[in-house]
């Protein structure tokens, strides 16, 4: 008999879980036999139960305060504490406010404080619940910075704070499911919005939060918090979902609702703004072509085809890619100097709801001028000098120097090279500093400093680079044509480089940050490039590794080192300290 019974019951649940394998929403069966939890139809993930805590939109253990007026669609309460602190009125309530005790608001005030401590247990326990949670398919995401992603189903954990600066969308399914833990606090900024697509619903999406949750002016927020403290909404902040607060819950003019869907998606995307501006002039040459759209875009619709770059008719080559709501097309090549661009969008771009771009969008550019009429920086009295410093140089002996030396305003014994290691003259602005080839010249020292301090300034200045930012820093294996180049950061050089070009052509190098070049490694000038057009401007310290080669003339706001063996066919002026180790220091011709 009890074999009989034991196989009519595992008939009755295989005829359950075949027929629940055939729906979208499948069904875990409680071992009660009492309820069903939904799970998520993508990946097993199941909603957080929130039991008779699901019925209120807003529910508190210590109160609600409000400044008035707020508009809350749905049941409010608050337990254990007494119904005085709840601080809404009836007037901004569509639903019903209930208490522990006879206080707060009339008429719609109704006492029910075995219901309110059951709607509190169960809201701890979908606490505990969404934050036990284990195996998060995304951790740390963004670290805890989320601004501008598109969230889709699953798992999120983060061990810190999470902070939203900037428009999120939640995309998938009506049946997915979201479950975001936070460890520390939860803050959207002001103006910011949460926008679901594609069927997503905010029953679905669950934010467990242990630290305190604020959302800024005039922002939207889809889902249900489950605070483990404080839920502040500023002035005029609207919510779609439940804010249920183990502590307190603030309200300043705001809109707090709950549906259980989400409205069709019909707004047409647009182009919210361009890299470069339309028509902007002095464009640099590697630059990287962008545009950030109103909303989320579907991917697959960003791609070649969809987003162009033509030189009158003529199609440039390149790659796309697309991230957060910025679609970027990185050229293949440089491009051409003195140069219109146009770039398009097209309709065929479109959002995660399907629908198309509004319109075509077309904006054009001009790269900057040829290089050919880049002018040499002009050195003055400092182009005397093969090495020139303010602080003084220090030298591991023996180094070969071609060319005069001098250092200014520091006493000539701040300059270590001997006579020996110097084919040239040493000038100093005192009577010390090496014999018998020191010559004491300070006036003239003092033009050569100004002088290499003007030229600094002057290639710091030059405007409307030919290159920006390129090799996002590492120039290591380029060709460097003739042109002005910016970084707004540091350069390294890893492996060799090539400057190539005319006699008469030149390069200026803005560098915002270090110039690091490994040891090793060699620049090599070929076309009939002439170092003594070649300008490095750098604001941080210099440092070339041992037994490299350099070409060119280095204008240094600090200081320069060369490591042992190094070599440089140009001129070191530096406006600190120079430092040599066994070097060969040669001046252009």
């Amino acid at each position: 008999m009890k074999t009989s019974k034991l196989l009519t019951t595992l008939a009755i649940v295989s005829v359950v879980l075949i027929a629940g394998c055939k729906k979208d929403v499948e069904t875990s069966i409680d071992p009660m036999g009492t309820s069903t939890v939904p799970l998520n139809y993508k990946s097993g993930l199941a909603v957080v139960d929130l039991g008779v805590a699901g019925d209120f939109v807003i529910l508190s253990k210590s109160g609600i305060i409000d400044v008035f007026p707020s508009a809350i669609t749905g049941d409010v309460g608050s337990s254990p504490i007494t119904g005085a602190a709840i601080l809404v009125s009836c007037a901004e309530v569509t639903g019903t406010i209930y208490t522990v005790d006879a206080a707060g608001p009339l008429p719609c005030r109704v006492t029910n404080a075995s219901m309110l401590t059951t709607a509190v247990s169960d809201m701890e326990a979908a606490y505990t619940d969404a934050a036990g949670r284990a195996n998060p398919d995304f951790s740390e995401l963004g670290a805890g910075d989320i601004g501008g992603l598109t969230l889709t189903p699953g798992l999120y954990k983060w061990t810190s704070a999470v902070i939203i600066p900037t428009d999120i969308y939640i995309s998938g399914g009506p049946n997915d499911v979201w479950i975001f833990q936070v460890a520390g606090t939860l803050t959207m900024s002001s103006a910011v919005k949460i926008t679901l697509s594609g069927g997503a619903q905010a029953n679905n999406i669950f934010w467990q939060a242990a630290g305190a949750v604020t959302f800024g002016t005039t922002s939207h927020f889809e889902g249900n918090i489950l605070g483990n403290t404080g839920i502040n909404l500023q002035t005029g902040a609207s919510i779609n979902g439940r804010i249920l607060a183990q502590t307190a819950v603030s309200l300043q003019m705001n809109t707090v609702s709950f549906t259980t869907g989400n409205a069709p998606d019909t707004i047409l995307p647009t182009v919210n703004s361009t890299v470069p501006l339309n028509n902007a002039t002095g464009v640099a040459n590697n630059t990287v072509v962008a545009l950030t759209f109103s909303e989320a875009m579907d991917p697959s619709t960003i791609n070649t085809s969809t987003f162009t770059l033509k030189q009158g008719t003529t199609a440039v080559s390149g790659t796309v890619a697309y991230s957060g709501t910025t679609a970027t097309f990185t050229p293949s090549n440089i491009l051409a100097a003195s140069t219109e661009y146009t770039a398009t969008i097209t309709t065929g771009a479109k959002d995660l709801a399907g629908n198309a771009l509004a319109a075509n969008t077309v904006w054009s550019f001009t790269t900057a001028g040829t290089t050919s009429g880049l002018a040499v920086v002009d050195l003055g009295v400092a182009g005397d000098f093969v090495i020139l410093s303010k602080t003084g140089i220090t030298d591991v002996f023996p180094s070969a120097i071609t060319g005069d030396v001098g250092s200014s305003p520091i006493t000539g014994a701040a300059i270590l090279v001997s006579c020996a290691e110097v084919t040239g003259t040493i000038y100093t602005v005192d009577a010390a500093g090496p014999l018998p080839c020191r010559v004491t010249n300070a006036s003239m020292l003092t033009t050569a400093v100004s002088d290499m301090e003007a030229a600094y300034t002057d290639a710091a200045g030059r405007p409307n680079p030919d290159f920006l930012n390129l090799g996002a820093g590492n120039i290591g294996g380029l060709t460097l044509t003739p042109g002005l180049y910016k970084w707004t950061s540091t350069v390294i050089i890893p492996t060799d480089v090539t400057i190539s070009g005319g006699p008469d052509d030149v390069w200026i190098f803005q560098v915002a940050g270090l110039l690091t070049m490994s040891s090793a490694v060699n620049i090599t000038l070929s076309g009939g490039a002439q170092a003594k057009n070649i300008f490095w401007q750098v604001s941080g310290v210099v440092t070339f590794g041992t037994t490299s080669h350099f070409e060119g003339i280095i204008l240094g706001m600090t200081g320069i080192n060369l490591q042992t063996g190094g070599s440089i066919n140009g001129r070191m002026l530096a406006q600190t300290a120079v430092t040599l180790q066994m070097n060969t220091v040669t001046q252009p011709y």
